[in-house]
Order: structure tokens, then sequence, then C-alpha cells
């Protein structure tokens, strides 16, 4: 009978002592993964917080530039972050360096008018070019956009 608690003790510590190995061997993998896992595109913060202010039930926005209110069509190119129904608010860039990396922006494209992320920003003989995709698309969007293109930059979403 002694040599039954003792085969018990001996498989319940090896028992154990697998699954504190197990345990450390899964966590190291899973924060390895974690911090593999590439930063993704966000906006440029173009409203400071001081500019920002709440008054009873209302919220006023000071920003330096005209602004624009933009309603969106159901074509998910950009869910999570904008749907049908949500509405947008967007300020009209003055130059160039109002524009940056990871910002939405909304741009004419032919006869239609999409708003998608800047994933590049480059230079080449005609001057500044944007490259641009909708968050939920897996491919780049055609061409490049320019400057005169551009006719928002989005800076809120209002559910």
């Amino acid at each position: 009978m002694h040599y039954h608690r003792s085969f018990g003790k001996s498989i319940l510590f090896v028992a154990i002592l697998f699954g504190l190995v197990l345990g450390v061997f899964i966590g190291g993998f899973a924060e390895s993964y974690a911090s593999n896992v590439p930063e993704k595109l966000s906006s440029y913060d173009h409203v400071e917080e001081s500019r920002i202010s709440l008054t009873g039930n209302s919220v006023f926005i000071d920003t330096n530039y005209d602004l624009r209110w933009s309603k969106f069509e159901d074509t998910n190119s950009m869910n999570p972050l904008i749907d049908k129904g949500h509405n947008g608010l967007e300020f009209i860039p003055t130059d160039v360096n109002d524009i940056h990396l990871g910002d939405v922006i909304s741009f004419g494209y032919g006869d239609e008018v999409y708003i998608h992320r800047v994933v590049e920003i480059g230079k080449d003989e005609f001057g500044i070019y944007f490259v641009t995709k909708g968050d939920n698309n897996f491919n780049i969007d055609d061409g490049v956009r320019r400057f005169e293109d551009i006719q928002g930059v989005l800076f809120g979403v209002v559910f």
C-alpha cells in the first residue's frame, strides 16, 4: 500500500512539473508571437485635446481648417472603422504636409469618391504622391493620389 501512495505522488509531481514546463513554453511562444505582430497604420493626431471642449450635451472642436461632413456607402472597404450610417468629420487640407502616413483621406477617382487609408507617401517626377488602401481590402488601390485629388482628411467618426 505504501508503494502505491509513493507512486501516485510521483505521478502527481511529474504531471504538475509537466504542466509548469508546458505553461512556460506556451507563454513564451505567445509572447514571442505577440511581439512579432506588425504595428498597423493609424491616423495622425490632427486635433489636440486642448482644442476639444464638452459643454453640457455638446462637443466643440476648434480647428484651423475648413471642415466637411461625410457619409459612407456600404462597401465594407474600411470596416470596422467606418460603415454605412456612420458620420465622418473631415478637414480640407491646405498643403501636402497636412496629410500623413496612416491618415484616412477622401479622394476623387474617376466619377467616384473613395475614402481609404494612406499606406505610402512618395515622390516622383510629378511631385508628392499618396498610395491608398481600404483597411478591409487585400490589395492597394490602383494608381496614386495627388494632392489635387484629395477632398478631405478624416479626423473623426460619429457612430
